[in-house]
């Protein structure tokens, strides 16, 4: 459907800027003035011309920042938070472990094997409060390692703030020990191997980062609905807070990487370079603020008409945070702008399912059922051609009039499924009033 013009055209008869009368110009000026006109019909070429070169020429960078991307692109890795101590310290009998080295050969490359970029609180290199910082890693890291080969106070405090917050993402190593504390000894813990002087035993240390590599993947491709958190088993009616609620705002270091980022997506939004766009959101390591910018980035590309790379960031969203309900949506939204339209119901009807309640979801879904029965009509030349298939094909138009106005329903201040619902409603009845067999009405439209 097409809106009519509600201005109507300029009247110059009526137009009373121009001056009652006009005086004679000169005849110098008159040719000078058709010389001037006759030219202008070249400069505007010229500067036609100038834009559909420079458009051009915009359109190969960004195709060729976009081919840069996709072919040196290098893939996010999850964050891995490493709960240890520091330095050399004493465990059971009196056997100093070497923590330092422990991280750098055996920690570190092992996590890295399994594909995580790892990070321990001492390698944060920027001023700020590190005791917030540490408690942001805690919180939002894809995973945590923690090392329990000695009864370090600060290692089970940091510990025990994982298991009450987070239900998955946590392993556990040690080295020495003949026993764990009570309240964790049922939890599986892999050994290592150390010698004596406290460093990983080059005997077994190739064994130890694979093995050590092997469970952290394994517990970070597990079911998303794997619980690893012994007080998420015990306690089944816990609920998981959601991420963004565990902000510390004060925690300035480790947001001061978004804030950049947000300043330099801005500038390539607004010069509409799509290629930086692509670059800029794959720098982004940590997860909350990768969630956040996957946001910006599919808002951006999606406002520039690139529906495709917008659901590609999406889907990109959804492997940070499989829950995230808004990216689930748009993930639908923005197959049907691609084409895709039965699998963009099927994502919509599932979601849907999950959440019944959702208007914006079903106005998405009457969205799609009302452009399937505008397709069908809209380019028909023929006018009496073109009204009679619209009438022909009323399933899908009645099917999106039922789904606008349950998402109606469901949020009366929501306006937008109401609008729809009203109009598509009124166009069926005009539809039924001209075609349909007033003997025998069709109850779907009656």
């Amino acid at each position: 459907m097409t809106e009519t013009n509600a201005i109507p055209p300029k009247d110059d008869s009526t137009d009373t800027s121009k001056p009652a009368e006009t005086a004679q110009a000169p005849v110098e000026t008159v040719k000078l003035a058709e010389k001037v006109s006759a030219a202008v019909p070249v400069v505007s070429v010229k500067q036609e011309t100038i834009a559909a070169v420079e458009a051009a020429v915009e359109a190969v960078v960004n195709e060729k920042m976009e081919e840069a991307y996709r072919s040196t692109r290098i893939e996010t890795r999850p964050h891995a938070f490493v709960i240890m101590p520091f330095g050399k310290k004493k465990g059971p009998d009196d056997l100093v472990f070497d923590f330092n080295a422990i991280y750098k050969t055996l920690i570190k490359p092992a996590l890295e094997m399994a594909g995580f970029e790892p990070f321990r609180a001492d390698e944060e290199t920027a001023s700020g409060d590190i005791l917030t910082d540490m408690f942001q890693e805690l919180l939002l890291a894809d995973l945590c390692l923690c090392d329990l080969s000695i009864d370090n106070a600060n290692v089970f405090y940091e510990l025990g703030i994982r298991h009450a917050f987070r239900k998955r993402g946590v392993v556990h190593i040690q080295a020495g020990r003949a026993y764990m504390p009570f309240d964790i000894f049922n939890v599986r813990t892999l050994p290592y191997h150390v010698t004596k002087e406290g460093v990983p035993d080059p005997n077994y240390k190739k064994a130890d980062i694979q093995a050590i590599a092997r469970l952290a993947k394994d517990t970070w491709t597990s079911d998303r609905d794997a619980i690893h958190s012994p007080i998420f088993n015990l306690l089944t009616g816990l609920k998981e807070p959601e991420r963004k609620m565990l902000r510390t705002a004060s925690a300035t270091g480790f947001w001061r990487e978004f804030k950049e980022w947000m300043e330099k997506v801005t500038i390539a939004r607004r010069q509409k370079r799509i290629g930086d766009i692509l670059l800029l959101t794959e720098e982004i390591g940590n997860p909350l603020i990768k969630e956040d910018a996957i946001g910006e980035a599919g808002k951006a590309l999606a406002d520039m008409g690139r529906y495709e790379l917008a659901l590609v960031q999406y889907r990109k969203g959804l492997e940070v945070n499989a829950e995230n309900i808004a990216f689930r949506r748009e993930e639908a939204f923005h197959l049907n702008r691609i084409g895709k339209i039965d699998e963009a119901i099927v994502k919509l009807e599932k979601f849907l399912s999950d959440f019944p309640k959702d208007s914006e979801a079903t106005s998405y879904l009457g969205r799609i059922y009302k452009e399937m029965w505008v397709e069908s009509w809209e380019k028909i030349s023929d006018n009496t051609k073109r009204i009679k298939t619209a009438f022909d094909s009323y399933h899908w138009l009645i099917k999106a009039v039922n789904i606008y106005m349950k998402g109606f329903q469901i949020d009366l201040d929501n306006f937008y499924p109401g609008v729809n619902a009203y109009t598509l409603s009124y166009l069926a009845i005009y539809l039924a009033d001209k075609f349909d067999n007033k003997k025998d009405p069709d109850p779907a439209i009656e």
